[in-house]
């Protein structure tokens, strides 16, 4: 088992910032087994007394530029944050600066924009809901090489268990949908993004 670990932007509020950050680093410190730095970034939403969105940018600032000091990929949470989230990135660009946009449901635009950037994608039962063309059209183009699946468990349950709870085990059911967008089999796409799961995280 290995793990990520951040600070999400909407989690710990009340806590001082100067605190979360020194304690993500002892976090850091305590094993080897910590093989990314996540869920992090920006999620702007009508949630009561959610956190600012400059406490959010600073956070996540932090964390990218942690993530470049230990060499570890970033996971990246991104709710309607798609220019802050590319200001961060584009203000820490070096060799180190690598990591997956978690839960993407963003559009080709941002997508070939984090592409550029080196990032991945990783898609969840999102790409079974309805209305969702604009993110289809991003599993079609992404490159084979550059996405994951997951499924976010326990939200997010795929489109025929709409508000049920979701499991991990349902990410066959992600794996299924990305086949029929880009035309693959099934076994395809499990070891492609088993590959890029392995490649991203250093686990081969």
């Amino acid at each position: 088992m290995f793990c990520s670990v951040g600070i999400h932007p909407q989690e710990d509020r009340k806590l001082d910032l100067k605190y979360l950050e020194e304690s993500l680093e002892k976090v850091l410190e305590k094993s080897d087994k910590v093989v990314a730095i996540g869920e992090c970034g920006i999620d702007i939403s009508n949630w009561e007394n959610q956190r600012s969105v400059e406490d959010q940018e600073y956070l996540f600032d932090t964390q990218v530029k942690l993530a470049r000091r230990k060499n570890l990929p970033l996971v990246i949470h991104n709710r309607k944050g798609d220019d802050i989230v590319l200001k961060v990135l584009n203000n820490n660009i070096d060799n180190n600066l690598r990591g997956v946009i978690h839960c993407f449901d963003s559009n080709w635009e941002f997508a070939k924009k984090v592409l550029d950037l080196g990032f991945y994608i990783s898609f969840t039962n999102l790409i079974s809901y309805p209305k969702k063309d604009d993110l289809l059209e991003v599993v079609k183009n992404v490159p084979n090489d550059r996405f994951l699946v997951e499924t976010d468990a326990p939200y997010l349950p795929p489109q025929s268990m709409r508000g049920k709870i979701n499991y991990p085990k349902y990410v066959k059911i992600v794996a299924e949908k990305v086949a029929q967008v880009k035309e693959k089999t099934f076994e395809e796409v499990c070891e492609l993004s088993y590959k890029n799961t392995c490649s991203l995280f250093k686990l081969c």
